[in-house]
């Protein structure tokens, strides 16, 4: 049996690198970017993009409804957050860091619980260096969603 993926951040320098990992494993059957906006994809039956306002205050209850969708396909579903600290936003205030890390992960993370999602992956570069830039991206799904008991 496949498993299918939710991602969000799928499109920096780690989520890309995750996506491409998971397009490669044949078990995937499904990877779905939750985007804030349309992007080119690669061309692979088994990538999707939903866009969403990631700003917005009904954000978690958004992915919670994309993940039951997802779930109701029979297959397990897995979901890896892939936000973070960027070139873009290394100048940020610590508050608008917060709003991402805290506020935007924290509302993904809590979406998946809603919809039963077991699995959840919190990959981050922090700390890394660039000299690894060619290295494989692996999805652990050694953690529950968002702090569930198991």
């Amino acid at each position: 049996m496949g498993f299918r993926v939710l991602v969000v951040g799928g499109t920096g320098q780690v989520g890309s690198g995750l996506v491409r990992a998971l397009l490669a494993a044949s078990s995937c059957t499904e990877v779905v970017m939750v985007n804030r906006r349309t992007i080119a994809l690669a061309a692979d039956a088994r990538l999707r993009q939903v866009i969403i306002d990631t700003s917005a205050a009904n954000f978690a209850s958004e992915i919670a409804e994309v993940a039951r969708t997802c779930s109701a396909q029979g297959e397990p579903l897995y979901a890896a957050s892939c936000i973070g600290i960027g070139k873009g936003s290394q100048r940020w205030s610590e508050e608008d860091i917060k709003k991402l890390e805290i506020g935007l992960v924290g509302a993904f993370a809590r979406g998946c619980l809603a919809a039963g999602v077991e699995r959840f992956g919190l990959l981050s570069a922090a700390g890394s260096s660039a000299k690894i830039h060619g290295s494989r991206w692996r999805l652990g799904y050694a953690s529950k969603a968002a702090g569930a008991s198991g």
